[in-house]
């Protein structure tokens, strides 16, 4: 129901950060959730995907645009070739193919008695 909240509220108003938060609350759930099922590998693949949003935050002021009146000396990455951002997408898309390969191949859905 909040996740439908959100997406409604961003129709009408574009705030990334609300969004960023219910992205972040709704992967820190999952991981709570496999946690306690013992899905080890579901648990590292969700923790990939919350490393590169934190690391998206932590370094926005030294290689987001904070970064552009220093010309990006701070920033421990190759800013502006490979900045926060591209390293929160690139950690996202192999948290998302582990934890993609690991639903398919181990799913967890229990139907017609069978688990």
């Amino acid at each position: 129901a909040i996740v439908g909240v959100v997406i409604l509220y961003t129709l009408f108003e574009a705030n990334l950060m609300v969004t960023g938060v219910c992205l972040g609350l709704v992967t820190v759930w999952a991981l709570i959730v496999w946690a306690l099922w013992g899905s080890c590998g579901k648990v590292v693949a969700t923790a990939i995907l919350i490393a590169g949003l934190l690391l998206q935050v932590l370094l926005e002021s030294r290689c987001g645009e904070g970064g552009y009146s220093e010309c990006w000396k701070d920033c421990p990455l190759p800013a502006p070739y490979f900045n926060h951002n591209a390293l929160f997408h690139v950690s996202y898309a192999v948290g998302i193919t582990i934890l993609g390969f690991l639903l398919v191949s181990d799913p967890e859905v229990v139907g017609d008695g069978q688990q």
